[in-house]
């Protein structure tokens, strides 16, 4: 693996990764815009595209699944009340508003590594031809 391809350590915070990978694939971008690629440098460009898309595939499923415990976290609390019933518990609201941050967190995650893992494929098919 390449010196510069991001690690794959899972403490890190998740832009972070989405940084590196961006940086990574815009440099790979550029390089295969330059015309000034050998065949061993397109190699490494598709190994190192290869490695940011299974990563992003990785990242995309674990934010969907978060996604959904915290969904099921949310059923719990049961439904919102009807308009004129009385406001749930201060508790339960502020429970209800951090879990649906998160819900937004776990999706934009979801969204970023998907781009992410669709620009890889593309560079990969560029870096193909």
């Amino acid at each position: 693996m390449a010196a510069d391809q991001p690690a794959r350590d899972a403490s890190r915070p998740f832009s972070h990764v989405i940084a590196d990978w961006n940086r990574l694939l815009d440099r790979a971008e550029q390089q295969l815009t330059s015309w000034q690629v050998t065949l061993a440098q397109l190699e490494e460009l598709r190994v190192r595209a290869a490695g940011v898309k299974a990563d992003a595939e990785t990242l995309r499923q674990q934010a969907l699944a978060d996604a959904a415990a915290n969904k099921k976290l949310i059923d719990a609390l049961g439904p919102l009340p009807e308009p004129g019933q009385p406001p749930e518990p201060e508790a339960i609201a502020a429970q209800r508003r951090q879990l649906g941050e998160e819900a937004a967190l776990f999706a934009t995650r979801a969204q970023q590594a998907e781009f992410a893992a669709a620009r890889a494929e593309r560079l990969i098919e560029l870096a193909g031809r």
